[in-house]
């Protein structure tokens, strides 16, 4: 027995009410003096005994209602303890077509396991419906806390993009089955096309590692439309980066060393990917790096980056609420720009928006070893605690108990 409101216990005190009522009208009978007796009648002493136990039935009744009003104010409810004997096996869409996935989840539905997506939600597992994979493992881990069932199985990738984030902790033991892709993935990276020729990034990814080679090819090699193409024998369609980007660096009053080390990673930038980028001082340049603490004056540019120091981050170019915007969260010197990988992360973020997506992304292929893959354990009872709220039969009952009081209440006064 709990109580989710044990403050309003401090209303037992009404239970004195009723008391002290009871003992302040109960008095001692006055002697009154007369003449003969012979003329009074003889009261019963049955009648009068009645009359006390009424008393004394009325004076319980009252104290249970004004208990039975605590109780509700205080908001009783009992616990109980549930077994929950249920065997859910979750898999990950993105293997789900594989024959050996298909073949252990005929061999769990056999043992009468039901079979749920590893998605958001945990749905029912419809193999038409559920196509894509959430790439979230470590959180949906996080959520089967809150799955209650007696044993649980996972089989999914051991794909190193599908775990991000911290590793979770899991109340359970989980029964994790990874199975492995052996190919490896062929795909275009990214291409800008020049005067004559197409500089395109090809990229080979396997369960170990992606790798990266440059290629040069003429331009009637490569199947473009005027905003993508795609080569031959690679997977993946990539924008066609044929225009200038333009590039505008405003420095505010201290910022100068600044500008210049965002001036030279803009330059690299450029020389590694053959993106055609040009610093200029246009007012509607497609890219706006602004150094300085001032408010930025009439923009007119698709991509900003900005300077907002914030010294809790670990990162020095981070994304913001708008994607339009991304923060440069501290200042840049020789420490920064070097140990703090500045030009690894502004190329991140350029290529993104450049190239309309992340080609690396999409096909990495990288797998993380088993071991890697088991979450934090803190192991807890399987057993399910419900809580059983009385409120509702408690109503009843004080409704019960002021009806008997006052049946009672009226046979007193007759």
């Amino acid at each position: 027995m709990s109580f989710a409101a044990p403050t309003y216990l401090i209303t037992l005190l009404g239970l004195l009410v009723p008391l002290a009522i009871h003992l302040w009208s109960k008095k001692e009978g006055r002697v009154i003096k007369v003449g003969s007796t012979q003329f009074l009648p003889e009261v019963e002493s049955k009648q009068s005994s009645s009359l006390r136990i009424n008393e004394i039935i009325l004076l319980v009744l009252r104290m249970i209602l004004m208990g039975l009003l605590s109780f509700i104010l205080a908001q009783l409810f009992f616990k109980s303890t549930a077994n929950n004997e249920s065997k859910l096996v979750f898999i990950d869409p993105l293997i789900a077509d594989r024959p050996e996935a298909n073949a252990l989840l005929d061999s769990l539905a056999n043992q009468e396991y039901e079979i749920k997506a590893f998605l958001p939600g945990f749905p029912n597992y419809d193999q038409e419906k559920h196509t894509q994979s959430a790439e979230r493992h470590w959180q949906l881990v996080e959520e089967l806390n809150r799955v209650n069932a007696q044993d649980i199985v996972l089989i999914t990738s051991s794909v190193q993009k599908s775990f991000k984030g911290a590793r979770p902790t899991s109340h359970r033991p989980l029964s994790w089955i990874t199975l492995e892709n052996q190919g490896t993935n062929m795909f275009l990276a990214s291409a800008v096309q020049g005067r004559d020729s197409v500089y395109l990034v090809k990229g080979n990814s396997n369960r170990e590692h992606t790798a990266f080679e440059r290629d040069q090819i003429l331009k009637g090699e490569i199947e473009s439309d005027s905003d993508s193409t795609s080569f031959d024998g690679l997977k993946g369609t990539v924008r066609l980066i044929k225009d200038t980007i333009t590039v505008r660096i405003h420095s505010g009053p201290g910022f100068e060393r600044d500008a210049m080390y965002l001036k030279t990673a803009v330059e690299s930038i450029s020389e590694f990917s053959r993106y055609p980028l040009k610093i200029s001082d246009n007012k509607q340049a497609d890219w706006l790096f602004w150094l300085s603490d001032e408010e930025i004056d009439g923009n007119q540019s698709n991509q900003i980056v900005r300077y907002k120091r914030d010294t809790l981050s670990c990162r020095l170019i981070i994304p913001t609420s708008d994607p339009r915007v991304y923060h440069i969260t501290g200042r840049l010197n020789v420490v920064n720009v070097v140990k703090g990988s500045f030009v690894t992360q502004l190329f991140k973020v350029m290529r993104k928006e450049i190239e309309a997506g992340d080609q690396i992304e999409k096909f990495d292929q990288r797998q993380l070893a088993e071991a890697q893959l088991q979450p934090n354990y803190e192991v807890r009872s399987l057993n399910s605690t419900v809580k059983k709220p009385m409120n509702d039969w408690l109503w009843l009952l004080f409704l019960a108990v002021f009806a008997t009081e006052r049946i009672v209440s009226y046979v007193r006064k007759q």
